[in-house]
């Protein structure tokens, strides 16, 4: 039985390496998993409950336990813009977000980042619903961002 939680470690560690290789440093896991976690958790509150569950269901098991730990059932962000977005996700992070994600301007990069790694595990079909579930300006900027990651 361990082989079988062994195994979902591995597959939740290895998103978590390829994200702290993309943050440029493949040694900083944790970085990585605070920057994932800020960027989850800063998502999530901006998905219907039914759209988040559909998300997770492709990610690996430890990862699906990051989107949940600590979340309440509430009504979706209302917040539209990619300022917005990012000013939730360095608050959701505190103290660390100056060593996470720098500054505003800086702060693109590592979220960025975090959705190249995500479209590696996710369907783009997928990909598409969550980004249709955000305000336009939102998905718009996103939508740029992770193009010009890839």
């Amino acid at each position: 039985m361990s082989g079988y939680y062994d195994n979902h470690a591995i597959k939740g560690n290895q998103l978590l390496k390829e994200l702290a290789i993309e943050l440029g440093d493949g040694t900083d896991i944790s970085r990585a998993a605070r920057v994932l976690r800020s960027t989850l958790h800063t998502l999530r509150n901006y998905l219907s409950t039914e759209e988040s569950l559909q998300f997770i269901s492709q990610l690996p098991l430890m990862i699906k336990g990051v989107y949940v730990d600590g979340w309440t059932l509430c009504e979706k962000e209302t917040a539209s813009t990619w300022e917005e977005f990012k000013l939730d996700v360095l608050h959701l992070d505190g103290l660390p977000a100056e060593h996470d994600f720098g500054n505003m301007i800086t702060a693109n990069q590592p979220i960025a980042a975090v959705f190249k790694v995500l479209l590696r595990y996710v369907s783009g079909g997928e990909m598409s619903d969550i980004l249709h579930e955000l305000p336009h300006k939102l998905r718009m900027s996103i939508i740029s961002l992770i193009a010009n990651r890839i």
